[in-house]
């Protein structure tokens, strides 16, 4: 579809402007996530309390633990549900096992969350959300609705789509 390769291009550079501040690099929506380190910086830069993810500690700890600490983050701060693959292996032993296209629709769910506010909070001066008040959590279906509709948005009708920027 046309303009895919630039709602990507666009994604990447929000990932990239959210995760330099932390000092992770991003360049692609694979590799850049098999750690789990840019996962976290993402959440980090959107919720209001940095002990939550703890990016200081992230470096340190076990790649599947970022991601698991990151999906829980996301999910109980920002309402986005945990949708990414965590299989038990990949080709090369990434503890995130996310085609790009997954990561990319997980990435559009936390742009969604941090442009809309999580649970009608508005998003915060420096883009951060501030810790939602207790509501009753987002239903399965309206959780699905979410991601099939970043998913048309992003891979278009066809859904097959990489949009010539499929290195990496």
């Amino acid at each position: 579809p046309r303009g895919g390769g630039s709602r990507k291009a666009a994604m990447l550079q929000w990932a990239q402007e959210r995760c330099g501040p932390c000092g992770v690099s991003v360049t692609d929506f694979h590799r850049s996530f098999h750690d789990g380190l840019a996962l976290c910086a993402l959440v980090d830069s959107l919720v209001s309390d940095p002990s939550l993810v703890a990016m200081q500690e992230r470096a340190r700890t076990d790649p599947r633990d970022n991601v698991l600490r990151a999906l829980a983050v996301a999910q109980s701060c920002l309402a986005v549900p945990p949708v990414l693959d965590m299989g038990q292996s990949s080709p090369d032993n990434a503890p995130l096992a996310a085609p790009e296209a997954g990561v990319m629709i997980y990435i559009a769910l936390l742009k969604q969350a941090a442009d809309k506010g999580a649970g009608g909070e508005t998003v915060k001066a420096g883009g951060r959300l501030a810790p939602p008040q207790p509501t009753p959590s987002t239903p399965s279906d309206e959780a699905v609705a979410a991601r099939l509709s970043v998913q048309r948005a992003l891979l278009g009708r066809g859904g097959g789509g990489e949009d010539g920027a499929g290195e990496g």
